[in-house]
């Protein structure tokens, strides 16, 4: 077996500091070399060793086979749990927050934004489309009664769905009509699934479905009154007086992308306190002795590429991959944790020995 010139090198620049063959061979099998190897080279460039009453740090450099980067990232993370170094994760968290928060943004507000545009004049269209002017329901000690033929169907156009919410997915292509209400106080809330309608009102209930539920609200507690066309605008008309709530409801769409952000960011700041406290336990399991605090930023470093991938993958909408890959990316990260802390006890143990 042939020994590179590059190991023996080592092997003897290594000897000339005065550091021993079994601190050698320990550096050496820390970044991979295999120990026949190690033991060829070991004997090849052997040297009587001149006694030491200090053994120097071990030099890893030209000696990885994967060319020092793995010592490289080891270093650069030693150095910012000892504190001699810092990664600022706070602020790189809200940067990542605010680039991959931007195109969701502006999906939500180019969706969003059209549907607040001329509300009130829309929700008008729709209450005229859906509410024949010579209907009446009349509510009364907690029951309903209508002055039409039941039961009656109160239906929207899917074009009037359109224009409202700007969606052309909210009924099927082959649907002209949707029904939203049927009028059926002589029924009972049996006759429901029958009438297939969102809502349905019988002689004294509400029943509506609710997230794949049926509910039911009872009439009991509802005021006397008269619904007519004319008392629907007008409580539109009262409810948004001088377009308060249309208002409103636009300066939240205009701000919700500095929401997206704050929890963007606060969600990135939680994972890595989770991982800065998964990366403390092995710590004290192995007694290294490191600061909580300067775990955190240890945790943000071995963050950074699972959290680019992570972001990218749900901006680009792969819900199903990223729900596999956020797992496989906290696997990792965690073994790159034990991984730092035992390298990092070995040294110390190393140290310590006379």
């Amino acid at each position: 077996m042939m020994v590179s010139i590059e190991l023996n090198s080592y092997i003897q620049k290594a000897r000339a500091q005065g550091i021993s063959n079994a601190a050698i061979v320990a550096s050496l099998r820390s970044v991979g070399w295999q120990e026949p190897v190690i033991a060829e080279a070991i004997g090849t460039t052997y040297q009587p060793q001149q006694p030491s009453t200090k053994e120097p740090a071990v030099i890893y450099d030209n000696i990885d086979p994967a060319g020092g980067f793995v010592n490289r990232i080891y270093s650069y993370l030693k150095e910012l749990a000892l504190g001699k170094r810092r990664f600022r994760t706070a602020l790189f968290g809200f940067l990542i927050a605010v680039f991959f928060s931007a195109y969701p943004s502006y999906v939500f507000l180019q969706n969003a934004l059209p549907i607040a545009a001329n509300l009130n004049e829309k929700v008008n269209k729709a209450i005229d489309e859906v509410f024949p002017e010579d209907l009446t329901i009349t509510i009364k000690k907690g029951e309903a009664s209508t002055n039409v033929t039941e039961p009656y169907y109160l239906t929207i156009s899917k074009q009037t769905l359109e224009e409202l919410f700007q969606q052309s997915h909210i009924v099927s292509q082959s649907q002209s009509k949707f029904r939203l209400i049927s009028l059926n106080t002589t029924g009972s809330i049996e006759d429901f699934e029958r009438q297939q309608s969102y809502a349905m009102l019988t002689k004294k209930n509400l029943v509506y479905m609710d997230d794949g539920e049926t509910k039911i609200q009872s009439l009991s507690s509802v005021p006397d009154m008269m619904i007519t066309r004319n008392y629907m605008h007008e409580f539109i008309e009262k409810f948004n007086k001088d377009n308060k709530i249309v208002n409103l409801a636009t300066r939240m769409l205009y701000t919700s992308p500095a929401f997206i952000v704050l929890f963007s960011w606060m969600w990135f700041i939680v994972e890595v306190l989770t991982a800065t406290f998964i990366l403390w336990i092995f710590n004290t399991i192995h007694t290294t002795k490191l600061r909580y605090s300067k775990l955190f930023g240890v945790a943000g470093v071995m963050y950074v590429i699972p959290s680019f991938l992570l972001s990218s993958v749900k901006a680009i909408g792969w819900i199903q991959l990223y729900a596999w890959l956020y797992i496989v990316c906290d696997v990792i990260v965690i073994v790159l944790f034990y991984l730092f802390i035992t390298r990092y006890r070995d040294e110390l143990h190393e140290e310590e020995t006379p």
